[in-house]
Parts: C-alpha cells; structure tokens; sequence
C-alpha cells in the first residue's frame, strides 16, 4: 500500500511538472506577442512607419531561426532542462531591457535575442514534456503544448492592448519581461535535470523527413506569424478601425489556436501525415489571401480559421518529429531545432517582403503572403516520403 501511494505521487508529480512547462510556454508566448499592440505607440514615438513592423518581426525571427539548430546541440551538453531556463532567462532580460530603449534600433536589437531565448526555449520544452510523458498522453500534450503558446499569445495582445493605453508601451514590455524571468526561476527550481553530457550526435540534423518537413512548412511558418503579427496594425493604419476592433482580430487568430491543438489525436491517426500537412497548409494561404477584400465582421471569422487551422498544422508536425522511433528524447531538441530552423529561417524574409509590397499595394502584400505560405509545399511533389 506505501508503494503504491509512493507511485501514485511521483505520477502526480511528473504531471504537475509537466504543467508548469506549459506555464512556462505560455509566459514565453506572451513575449513573443507583447510587441503586437504596442507597435503603432513605438512607430508614434520614433516616428517610423508599417516598415518598422516587419523589421521587428525579421529581427526576432533571425534570432529564433540562427540559434535553433545551436540550442539543439547546447542540450546535448547542459540538458533541456538548463537550456530552456537560460532561454527564458534571455526572454526576459532582453524584454526588459527593451523597455529602456532610445532608438528604434535598440528595440531591434533587444528582439534578436528575445529571439534567442526563444529558439533556446522552444526544442528543450518539448524534450521536457517527452521525459515526463508517455506514449499515450504525447498525442494529447504536443496539443496542449501549442495550445497553451496561443493561449499566451492571445492573452498577451488583449492584455497589453488595454494596459499600453494606461501605462505605455515600456511599461508592457518591462512587465512582460518580469513575468519571464520568474517563470525561469521557478522552472530552474521545480524541473528535474537530464539528458546532459551526452556526446553529440548530429544525425537529427541530417535527418531526411525533418528536412523536407521543415522546408514544406517555411512558408506557412512565415506567413501566419507576420499575419497574426501585422493584422492588429493593418486595421488601425489602413482601415482605420479603433485600437479595441483592431486587436481582436489579432487575439481571435490566436485564441483560435488554443482549440486547433487539441484535434491533434484526431488528425496524428491518418495513415499520411504528409497529406494532412498539405491541406491544412493550403486552407492557411487562401484565408490569408482574403484578408483585405474582407468587411470587419467577416475578417473576424476568417482569422479564426487562420488560428485554428495554424495550431492543427503546427500539432501534427511537432508530433510526426517526436514520435519518430530514431529520434530519442535526448536528440529530440536536435530535431525539432533543425525543423524549426528551417521553418523560421524560411518564413522569416516573408515579413520583409510584406512591407515592402504593402507600400506599394495592400492587397498584392496579402496575395504574396498566402502565396509565399503555400509554395514550398512543393517539395512533397519532388519527394513524397511517410514521416
């Protein structure tokens, strides 16, 4: 009977675990997103324009996509443990700082590594979870694992939409910077350490499937980040739409997300995984090239399909990677690196090229994003492979 009460609260233990990682991914969410509701005030104050918008999100993007496949082999030596609290460390302090800044430059600088800690995060998280989970129960987190990074996400540009207005967009990003770096002591503290001293082993990197997996979804991963990014600044500047209306559209493409995860189980069942990949993708790129041809009222609905649909594929691409049998917990950081850098570094010119397209014709900027979301599904059509 002792025996099995000693069982019974390590198993509660490993899930209370397991949930202060979601926290923490839902606390690193919020400051990938903070920055949202709060461009119009920085372009105000260092009056800068749309262009400002995309360089923020190329520059955190850069951050996130160079230091992916680095994290990977830095969790071989120090663990995911370790690795993804100094990611969360690098989260907030940069944040923080960032609310100090002088220059538009300065803020650019301080999202590079906001970027860093979050590439330094993300891959470790999972391998996380993978320690603490079972076979049965990872279908079910890799869903809650996205969830909860839109849950925070979402939380992040309504909370920050109303408390900008009261007490200015430093004062968002310095709490927001806060809240990561508590969220990293209470992680350092409360998680156990594994995985650390391994020797290297780079095969993940080389992997065919996370390859082709990765470059298939460079330009979705582009494409809906900049739109669920630039969405609340295009109806304020371009529709002219209040502050409230317009970060609703933002949050409801995030809040969407939260319920996309959980069909996961459902979709990770389908005997071609790739297929799956390719519809949900594809259903992507035509609701964001609707986008400005749209009344509010229907941008609304629209932006939920964006968001829903986005965290399904997202799920079931985290899942194909982690459930592979030639990928181990202490590899997986590796892996998902590789296929996140590819991903990021893919999609993140997307951002760029929306501005610049954006000056010239609003509604050729969004035609190019849904484009740019879908084209490199192509290479399932030069290599059709099972993950």
């Amino acid at each position: 009977m002792t025996e099995f009460i000693m069982i019974k609260n390590c198993e509660i233990m490993e899930i209370s675990k397991t949930y202060t990682v979601l926290v923490s991914r839902f606390i690193y969410a919020m400051n990938w997103y903070t920055i949202s509701p709060l461009l119009i005030y920085i372009a105000a104050e260092f009056h800068t324009s749309v262009n400002m918008a995309g360089e923020m999100i190329f520059y955190f993007l850069l951050g996130a996509g160079i230091f992916q496949i680095p994290t990977g082999l830095i969790s071989y030596k120090i663990g995911p443990k370790l690795t993804s609290v100094f990611g969360m460390y690098i989260i907030g302090i940069s944040t923080i700082l960032s609310s100090f800044s002088t220059s538009v430059e300065y803020i650019l600088l301080s999202r590079f590594f906001v970027g860093v800690g979050a590439a330094m995060f993300f891959s470790p998280g999972l391998a996380i979870i993978k320690y603490y989970a079972d076979e049965k129960s990872m279908k079910k987190l890799v869903g809650l694992y996205n969830s909860f990074f839109n849950f925070g996400a979402g939380f992040s540009v309504i909370f920050f939409s109303y408390y900008s207005q009261i007490y200015g967009w430093r004062s968002s990003l310095f709490l927001s910077g806060i809240l990561a770096l508590l969220i990293g002591i209470i992680d350092h503290v409360t998680l156990d350490n594994f995985g650390f001293k391994n020797k290297i082993d780079l095969k993940p990197i080389l992997n065919r499937n996370v390859i082709i997996l990765g470059i298939a979804l460079g330009g979705f991963w582009g494409a809906q980040f900049t739109t669920a990014q630039i969405l609340t600044y295009f109806l304020e500047t371009s529709k002219n739409y209040n502050f409230v209306l317009s970060g609703l559209s933002s949050t409801v493409i995030l809040i969407a997300g939260i319920f996309g995860g959980f069909i996961n189980p459902y979709l990770s069942n389908s005997k071609n995984l790739n297929r799956n990949i390719i519809i949900l993708t594809v259903l992507v790129s035509l609701f964001i090239v609707i986008i400005p041809y749209l009344p509010l009222y229907i941008i609304y609905p629209d932006a939920f399909l964006i968001g829903f649909i986005s965290a399904a594929d997202f799920s079931l691409a985290y899942y194909i990677i982690s459930n592979r049998s030639d990928i181990s917990v202490n590899s997986l950081s590796l892996a998902l690196g590789t296929l996140n850098s590819l991903q990021i570094l893919i999609g993140a010119p997307s951002s760029l090229l929306f501005s610049f397209i954006f000056k010239f014709s609003i509604n050729m900027a969004f035609v190019f994003l849904g484009f740019y979301c879908a084209i490199f599904l192509l290479i399932f059509l030069v290599e059709i492979r099972k993950c």
